[in-house]
């Protein structure tokens, strides 16, 4: 996808439209093999770095398409890769709207939403929530401190129009209750 890395002069590369044609391509071909290879339990998400730092890298003009694609290819899950999902936003714009406040505008949870990207603390990890999050990933967090999750539950409000919005399958959310990590409260 991106301009920068991407030098290609073919039908995959140049123009967004044909940066586009690939990542669809790689998708059509992973849904085909777990259709044939998988049951329907199997998901397959995509992660995304929504911009790169470089002057003719990726930007939001380029991420945004390729989430609307993937959203209506109804890949499981899209997975946003953050240095800090909390305040990235756009280098080279006036509009300092965090990333994941606009992305999750723009899914409108059509798929289910995660981010990585700084989430060292159970109240970071609300924070994104709130902002529109379905999960957060949590990584280096738990490397330095692996007890993390045994000092308070994260509290997750949830109504039955959103479980079935955010199209977890169902043994997917099984397996996050069961972690006990998260309060789940059911509102109406």
């Amino acid at each position: 996808m991106s301009p920068h890395y991407n030098r290609r002069d073919d039908k995959w590369g140049g123009s967004l439209k044909n940066r586009l044609r690939f990542a669809m391509a790689v998708v059509d071909e992973v849904k085909k093999v777990a259709a044939k290879y998988a049951d329907d339990s199997f998901i397959i998400g995509y992660r995304i770095s929504l911009e790169e730092r470089e002057n003719d890298g990726l930007s939001l003009n380029d991420t945004e398409p390729l989430i609307e694609n993937l959203v209506a290819k109804q890949v499981s899950y899209l997975h946003l890769s953050l240095g800090d999902a909390l305040s990235d936003h756009e280098h080279n714009s006036t509009n300092t709207e965090p990333f994941i406040q606009r992305i999750s505008k723009l899914v409108n949870h059509r798929v289910p939403l995660i981010a990585a990207g700084s989430f060292n603390s159970l109240e970071r990890m609300a924070v994104g929530l709130a902002d529109g999050l379905d999960l957060v990933a949590v990584g280096s967090a738990l490397v330095a401190n692996p007890d993390l999750f045994e000092q308070k539950n994260l509290s997750l409000n949830l109504s039955a129009s959103e479980i079935e919005s955010i199209k977890l399958p169902e043994s997917m959310f099984n397996k996050i209750k069961d972690l006990g990590v998260f309060g789940f409260q059911f509102t109406k």
